[in-house]
């Protein structure tokens, strides 16, 4: 039996207990403890999911009344039996309340008896599917307990086979053979297959702006092709992976319900096409950032990209227009051509650059793609305070080489999955350049939700420039430097790494970071964030010396809103000396 917690206080306040009092004869004692006997095939808290009456916690009470407690055991009863525990009882065994009236405990016996078992499960009427094609779409089978929630996810899962097979109005009907005896029941199939359905033709609604060839050249089917579900939906992603549209569905005609030939509807919401992206952004040394980018994506209805971007800051200047085509010359190639200048005073020279690239992106599966491209740029250093920089005009014109695989569940604010980028650049006086080198840059970035919303996130680079010259002189604009937002924090910008006279960063040919954050689960749009960031340049790969690498720690918080989470953080260096750093943006860092 279970005994009455009697005399049990939370607080002895006065005024407390009479609330506490009056709240128990309006809504019932507190239920302080459940426990539960009997139970041998499920847990106490798998079975607690299936009542409303809980155990009071800190933040939340729960109070009994019998209403509630009947439907509780009804509803574990109902449990029971769709699991096949069709003799099964459950009771109140015993009930204890405290002298007071406040707190309740309950104790529920469970008898569950024998459960039924399939001993075998049959097909008939199917001639185009075989029987060992059927039991593969199934998951009961002989020798599972009979749960009737898996009986008809069974009968579901038949339909879906036959529908992959284009056999739209195939019918599934079951029978099933009980022997209470031996606690044991036969289930057979009687399969209608009716015949396969064919796509008489597509129509394709809701497109007020987009043309029909934007739409129908991302069809993977056409007309007189089987009724196929995978490629139906394959069409779907792909449609809506144009960016043009907020919604797309694809279904048949429902007047063509029965007949073998039928017609695809497709219906698509568009998606406004014109764009107004403004950001704002603070770091310590470079102060406030401010910019604006306008894209229109859907060009008259053809899905071409247009767009221009100005920045400005204390310590730079850029302005970007681009064009992009995902169907270049009706090919099914994405082109991007950009054309931009940028200002910069660096931390060891002041420079600009003009020029632009054309880059064509092959997509081999929805998570990874391959470019290939031309750039050139024009690079003019007015003024350096290192004899290692050489002020004067030089020119970049270069192949790039990349692969992408993206496998997030969010590009803005990924929660889980992998983003990793491998780019190979081949700069060659033989492209139109002055310059001569190869620069690899391997990025990788990966989420996990570590534990109830709190999420781990962490961030790798490493990257080498080999020269061709004699030399081994590579521009001052084409090395690597490291420091700073969305590098290490709490280092000023492009600060770490190789120095002139004067303490100045003049960059490296070798580059190494790594960053960790862990962002905690968010409370009402609130999240606090820890992170570590990591790395160093160096003049060449063979100088690598992880002892080198500069340390930075801080904390940052996000709010999130509409238009994306807004960043602040604060950093220090850990293993080096300097003044807190502070980072204001929108965003997640990475």
């Amino acid at each position: 039996m279970l005994a009455a917690a009697a005399g049990v206080r939370a607080s002895t306040h006065p005024s407390v207990k009479l609330r506490r009092q009056e709240l128990a004869l309006e809504l019932g004692p507190a239920v302080t403890e459940i426990r539960v006997v009997g139970n041998e095939t499920f847990t106490k808290d798998e079975l607690l999911m299936y009542t409303q009456l809980q155990e009071s916690g800190l933040f939340s009470v729960s109070h009994f009344t019998e209403r509630i407690l009947d439907r509780d055991l009804d509803n574990l009863e109902r449990f029971y039996r769709s699991q096949g525990f069709f003799e099964a009882e459950v009771v109140a065994e015993d009930l204890g309340i405290s002298d007071d009236g406040l707190e309740a405990q309950l104790l529920i016996g469970i008898y569950e008896g024998d459960r039924w078992t399939i001993t075998d499960i049959t097909f008939e009427g199917n001639a185009h599917l075989s029987d060992d094609d059927l039991r593969a779409a199934t998951i009961l089978e002989p020798g599972s307990p009979f749960v009737s929630e898996h009986v008809r996810d069974d009968q579901n899962a038949l339909l879906q086979a036959y529908a992959r097979k284009s056999y739209l109005d195939a019918k599934a009907t079951q029978e099933i053979e009980r022997d209470d005896e031996n606690r044991t029941a036969a289930i057979t199939y009687e399969i209608v297959e009716g015949e396969q359905a064919r796509i008489r033709e597509i129509k394709l609604h809701g497109n007020d702006k987009t043309r029909h060839y934007v739409v129908e050249r991302e069809y993977q089917m056409t007309s007189g092709d089987l009724f196929d579900p995978e490629k139906i939906g394959e069409s779907q992603a792909k449609i809506y992976e144009t960016g043009l549209f907020t919604a797309v569905w694809m279904e048949p005609a429902r007047e063509d319900s029965g007949k073998d030939l039928r017609r695809l509807n497709v219906r698509v919401r568009e998606r406004p096409s014109g764009d107004v992206d403004i950001r704002l952004g603070y770091a310590t040394i470079d102060g406030l950032l401010a910019g604006a980018e306008v894209t229109n994506r859907n060009v008259q209805g053809q899905s071409i990209t247009l767009g221009a971007a100005l920045y400005y800051s204390k310590i730079s200047r850029s302005l970007r227009f681009s064009g992009a085509d995902p169907w270049f010359m009706s090919w099914p190639i994405g082109i991007l051509i950009t054309a931009g200048y940028s200002w910069d005073d660096e931390v060891s020279y002041v420079g600009e650059t003009t020029g632009g690239s054309v880059i064509f992106t092959k997509e081999y599966s929805k998570k990874l793609d391959f470019d290939v491209g031309y750039s050139y740029s024009r690079n003019v250093i007015f003024e350096s305070s290192s004899s290692e920089i050489d002020v004067g005009t030089n020119t970049t014109a270069s192949l790039l080489f990349a692969g992408n695989y993206d496998a997030r569940d969010n590009i803005l604010d990924a929660k889980r999955g992998n983003l990793a980028r491998a780019q190979v650049d081949v700069a060659s006086t033989a492209l139109g350049g002055t310059n001569d080198f190869i620069r690899t840059n391997l990025n990788w970035r990966g989420y996990r939700d570590v534990r109830r919303g709190t999420i781990g996130a962490l961030s790798a680079r490493y990257g080498w420039i080999t020269s061709w010259e004699e030399s081994g002189f590579v521009p001052v604009n084409e090395r690597f430097l490291a420091g700073g937002e969305g590098s290490v924090r709490g280092y000023p910008r492009n600060s770490l790494g190789p120095t002139d006279d004067e303490g100045k960063a003049v960059g490296g040919n070798a580059v190494i970071e790594l960053r960790g954050e862990i962002r905690f689960r968010r409370v009402s749009n609130w999240q606090l964030v820890l992170f570590v960031d990591t790395g160093m340049v160096w003049h060449d790969v063979s100088a690598i010396d992880i002892s080198e690498l500069a340390v930075g720690a801080g904390v940052g918080v996000r709010y999130g809103t509409p238009i994306g989470s807004i960043r602040f953080d604060a950093a220090q260096p850990v293993n080096n000396e300097g003044d807190w750093q502070f980072y204001f943006g929108i965003g997640q860092a990475f």
